[in-house]
């Protein structure tokens, strides 16, 4: 694919073909496509695709780190460029010397020979792609900037010809058509060497899955290629070695690098029970682990599956430029129409009037539109990869920008998300440890960290967990069963106000504790009430640091939870949070984000992607706090891998970096076509006192000035990928 035109009419095949849906990336050079499998196969949209004249393959994993494609093309155009300098140069040279009056004894006869023939492998070798493409675009009825720089080249070359083997013998410009393609052949070649950079961070991403795995068949080690291994399987992982698997420890302790996951370079330390991922590296110990995932399940592939979803999408900013190169090729062909004629009338001048019609269309470059957005897309998302940030298409990315407000969950967001029990007190002749056997018996059941807190400390207590009957989970309540009988319920204490449990003899410990900030849960048995457990978050060290980030870039942070008022304002204040929305259940937190949006603010919702998620949904930015969970990345826009709070800020730093050189290659990609189509349509020519190359801007200065234009965007968008954050 050379512009944007040719990724619409890969598109438009596809769909023709019988694709739902088909996004074809022009800077990646990938088409995402929906399909209904039990009407189309793969085969007949492939074989759509090359009909279009455009060669397709079905996307695989790769475990190397390169992209073959992309290095086959880079090749192909390198091999185009040898033939181009190596004929081009004498070429040039002859043409040169002839114009400075150094005839070197050559008779015209001969020149014209030797010009001839040193072109004409050029026109038709170097120029082969520029043909076929043309010639599939007008097929498609999608000219695209093959069709531009096909009809100028050979517009010099025919000329050049007839007038030499009609023997005319006026000037030849077999020169100028040689380097048109060849100066342009040289910005494809460029172009291709730095959109392979700009997939670098996938590369990256890929070159951590190793290519073999050493596992444990009755009890003796085995060395097998990743591609053999199933879930269940023992694997055993030396000290320097990555692990290969998604998994539990079994045996064995080690500091382990998960980078690759959160961007954090200090390594975390793993021992039995505990979750290891797939690409991650064993620092210093022997691991045996248990494989629960393998190949395209393990949360690697899910993570560079998605990062090259995200690369491949479209950001709205997108659809000007798409709309533009739509219209730009027949807009270009109708201008260098005119400009012949005009010059023609005007001078009487053929050659004149040929050169300013090449002129105007090598110049005009369509690619550079083509690629403004996507390569931003593909380094900005890349970028965000490295250091844990997951964007999950080019529309979040875009969104990120223009955030107003940051609502921040409280539980795992500003805090821990890791509560504990600080106190338990027993009411009501309750004993102690019948208020730990209950409560810790009851909350096996439910998965909320408040309940894992208090089965923790029931354990640390000595108690015995018993069997549970009818147990019921009362999403952003409590919950209640049958526990040796008795009918408990724990929870909130304005919930069990309402189960009709009184109060009164807790309401000061409640009061008490609720002002310190600490989180009170009520225990009832039989409908009277049983005891309380006082529970305590931590407030994240960084918390404070990252508000005031938020606060510098001129955004507003806010504090949503369920937590009572008094509880919020405590860990508001101690952050620098000024406005919070307290007493907020978890189905009630997408009403709070809505009636925010609807007083004109962009809001950002941040959560711990689990309890947060309907709230995620419903922001304009949805940014989930993961510690490498399938629940994170499927909840939220932007995904913080590692669950570190202080990679907030850089979602939006990047954000803006990203749309910032999007807009540049943008206002680039315009101005460059809208100011020197016209100069090399002639417009500058009565204009006296200015440069010569500017009234009559030569075919080859407009060729090598296009070579330059698109190469420019691609180079400005791997800026982003050497950004300070």
């Amino acid at each position: 694919m050379t512009c944007a035109n040719c990724a619409r009419a890969v598109e438009r095949a596809l769909k023709k073909a019988g694709a739902a849906e088909a996004l074809v990336n022009f800077a990646t050079e990938e088409a995402n496509v929906m399909y209904d499998d039990s009407t189309v196969d793969l085969q007949r949209l492939i074989s759509a695709v090359k009909a279009a004249g455009y060669g397709a393959e079905p996307s695989r994993s790769k475990t190397k780190g390169e992209d073959e494609n992309a290095f086959t093309v880079e090749k192909e155009h390198r091999r185009a460029l040898i033939l181009g300098i190596v004929l081009g140069l004498p070429l040039v040279s002859l043409s040169m010397a002839r114009d400075f009056g150094l005839h070197l004894g050559i008779p015209y006869s001969a020149f014209g020979l030797i010009c001839f023939l040193l072109s004409t492998p050029i026109q038709f070798f170097v120029a082969w792609d520029y043909y076929k493409g043309a010639y599939f675009s007008l097929r498609n009825l999608s000219p695209n900037m093959d069709l531009l720089v096909a009809l100028g080249s050979t517009v010099a070359y025919v000329y050049s010809t007839f007038s030499f083997f009609s023997g005319q013998k006026g000037h030849l410009y077999f020169e100028t058509s040689a380097m048109i393609l060849t100066l342009i052949k040289i910005g494809k070649y460029l172009e291709a060497k730095a959109k392979i950079g700009t997939s670098k961070a996938v590369e990256a991403l890929v070159s951590l899955r190793p290519n073999k795995a050493r596992v444990l068949i009755e009890g003796k080690e085995v060395e097998i290629q990743i591609e053999g291994l199933n879930p269940g399987m023992l694997v055993v992982v030396r000290p320097g070695e990555s692990i290969p698997v998604d998994g539990e420890v079994l045996e064995g302790e080690a500091h382990v690098d998960e980078s690759m996951l959160s961007g954090e370079s200090m390594p975390v330390f793993k021992s039995k029970a505990q979750k290891v991922f797939a690409g991650t590296t064993n620092l210093d110990g022997l691991l045996k682990i248990k494989a629960l995932e393998v190949g395209e399940g393990t949360l690697l592939s899910k993570i560079i599956s998605l990062v090259k979803e995200a690369q491949g999408s479209r950001a709205p900013i997108q659809r000007l430029a798409d709309k533009v190169a739509g219209l730009f090729v027949p807009a270009v062909v109708l201008a260098a129409l005119i400009t012949f004629f005009s010059w023609l009338i005007l001078t009487s001048q053929v050659e004149q009037a040929i050169m300013r019609l090449v002129a105007v269309l090598v110049i005009a470059c369509p690619c550079a539109l083509g690629l403004a957005t996507p390569t931003a897309i593909v380094a900005g998302t890349g970028l965000g990869a490295r250091l844990g940030i997951l964007f999950k298409d080019g529309e979040a990315l875009e969104k990120a920008s223009s955030i107003q407000l940051v609502v921040m969950d409280k539980t795992g967001t500003v805090t821990k998300g890791r509560p504990r029990v600080i106190s338990a007190i027993p009411i009501n002749n309750t004993g102690r440890d019948e208020l730990l056997v209950l409560s810790a018996s009851l909350e096996a059941g439910s998965e909320h960290p408040v309940a894992k807190a208090i089965i923790q400390y029931a354990r640390e207590m000595g108690v015995e967990l018993i069997p549970v009957q009818e147990f019921r989970s009362i999403r952003a309540e409590g919950v209640s069963g049958l526990v040796h009988g008795k009918r408990v319920v724990i929870g909130r204490p304005r919930w069990l106000e309402s189960q009709g449990i009184p109060l009164d003899r807790a309401l000061e410990e409640i009061r008490k504790n609720e002002e310190k900030g600490h989180t009170v849960v009520m225990v009832g048995t039989d409908g009277s009430l049983s005891g309380l457990f006082i529970v305590s978050d931590e407030i994240r060290p960084e918390a404070k640091e990252v508000v005031g980030a938020l606060k510098a870039m001129g955004l507003k942070p806010l504090m949503l939870t369920g937590d009572n008022e008094k509880a919020a304002q405590r860990v508001a204040q101690e952050v620098g949070i000024a406005e919070v929305y307290s007493r907020v259940r978890a189905d009630e937190k997408g009403t709070v984000i809505n009636e925010l949006r609807k007083k004109g603010f962009k809001v950002a919702m941040v959560g711990d992607g689990i309890n947060d998620a309907p709230a995620l949904a419903q922001a304009d930015l949805g940014v989930a706090m993961g510690s490498g969970t399938d629940v994170a990345i499927q909840a939220g826009h932007v995904v913080l891998l590692g669950g570190d709070l202080r990679q907030l800020p850089k979602v939006f730093h990047i954000s803006r970096i990203t749309l910032r050189a999007i807009k540049q290659n943008l206002l680039w990609a315009f101005l460059y076509n809208l100011l020197l189509i016209p100069v090399a349509a002639g417009v500058l020519y009565p204009v006296q006192g200015l440069p010569h190359i500017m009234r009559e801007l030569h075919p080859i200065m407009a060729a090598m000035a296009m070579a330059m234009s698109s190469v420019t965007v691609v180079l400005n968008s791997l800026r982003l990928s050497r950004s300070a954050l």
